[in-house]
């Protein structure tokens, strides 16, 4: 029988960041029936550009109908040559505003586009460009872009909208470009979780062709990628985690210096959302799993007896801090509210009788097991 399709998803893209178990993915690729459910839950995930070329580096295309395959490359190559254009319009726009003054800070998927932490310039799906500037300087950055073509999408934008941390997103009509001016580094209720001041002093000069850029320190593009969305976009409350945040996560912590990830999770603590960042950390180190916790899993047993979709459920209530875990999991009303991102469905695979029944006591057995190994 087929796996579900979030679940093979996963096992895909932890090739990227390491993953073992690639023999096992290669049979089951063969027997997919269907790769429209798999192709429409990576389009949700944003990560519908990434399979193509991760199965290739595993050597895994073969394993594939040659019609997905095709599917597949197309969708890269696609993307490969959106995020050719964008790297285009940025060192264009970056140039027109170190003429006014402004070295812009890069954030989210404009990092991305030149800082090399996908191995593949189609991996990352790109909506727009996020550029942080010194907020003196916001509306004299979004003049220099409306020189350059571009338009306010907000159609009532009227004048400078103190309380926001962004100006209003701009559009260059002739290639489509869209750009949001950020004026703190997230959403205002959590700017002092990550100031823009701190951000920006810590940035690293770069250069984009004509253009100077700056981009920020790697445990303040891993903050910010946890506060983006985990509070802003409200994953944690709604219990969802989109895999892309999943991988670029995994990518960043590759990269971080010894001690970095701790001081994330201190910053939050400081703020009150220490449970978010002890979460985070949960999901990362089960996916692909890390050494210290393969050892923990593989002691219990209760690992390899659940399957793919109870496995998350479990990681995420043990990340959250839940005592009561069956209640959690059967309580209609957070079931009924998680989103459609597969986090959702993982919980709710969990709600039957006949769940607790065969495997209750492997879920117990985790999260306890879980909880003296890493404190979660």
């Amino acid at each position: 029988m087929t796996r579900p399709s979030f679940d093979l998803l996963v096992d895909v893209l932890g090739l990227l960041p390491g993953s073992t178990g690639r023999d096992g993915l290669a049979a089951e690729l063969g027997s997919v029936g269907d790769w429209a459910p798999v192709i429409a839950e990576a389009d949700r995930h944003f990560v519908l550009v990434a399979l193509g070329p991760i199965l290739g580096r595993a050597g895994l295309t073969a394993r594939l109908p040659a019609e997905v395959a095709d599917v597949l490359a197309l969708f890269n190559r696609a993307n490969v040559a959106r995020n050719a254009r964008m790297t285009q319009a940025l060192e264009e726009v970056a140039a027109a505003l170190n003429a006014a003054g402004v070295v812009p800070v890069l954030l989210k998927g404009a990092n991305r586009l030149i800082d090399g932490l996908y191995p593949d310039a189609g991996l990352r799906v790109l909506s727009d460009l996020d550029l942080l500037v010194p907020p003196e300087q916001a509306m004299a950055a979004a003049g220099v872009l409306e020189a350059l073509g571009f338009d306010w999408v907000a159609e009532d934008y009227a004048g400078d909208q103190a309380g926001r941390h962004q100006l209003p997103p701009m559009r260059r009509p002739a290639d489509g470009t869209r750009i949001e001016l950020h004026r703190h580094a997230v959403h205002r209720p959590f700017a002092a979780i990550l100031p823009a001041d701190e951000l920006m002093a810590a940035a690293t000069p770069a250069r984009l062709g004509r253009a100077e850029v700056a981009i920020p320190a790697l445990r303040h593009q891993f903050l910010h990628l946890v506060i983006h969305d985990q509070l802003a976009n409200r994953g944690f409350r709604r219990c969802t985690l989109r895999l892309r945040t999943l991988l670029e996560g995994r990518l960043l912590l590759e990269r971080l210096a010894p001690g970095e990830l701790e001081w994330v999770i201190r910053r939050l603590e400081r703020h009150g959302r220490g449970r978010i960042g002890r979460h985070f950390r949960t999901m990362l180190d089960l996916w692909p799993v890390a050494p210290g916790r393969a050892e923990v899993l593989a002691a219990t047993g209760a690992w390899q007896r659940l399957e793919g979709r109870a496995r998350i459920a479990v990681c995420l209530a043990a990340a959250r801090g839940h005592k009561g875990v069956r209640r959690l999991l059967i309580a209609r009303d957070v079931v009924g509210r998680l989103s459609v991102y597969g986090w959702g469905r993982a919980l709710a695979s969990c709600t039957s009788p006949a769940f607790w029944r065969n495997r209750g006591k492997d879920v117990r057995e985790l999260i306890t097991a879980l909880g003296k190994a890493g404190g979660y």
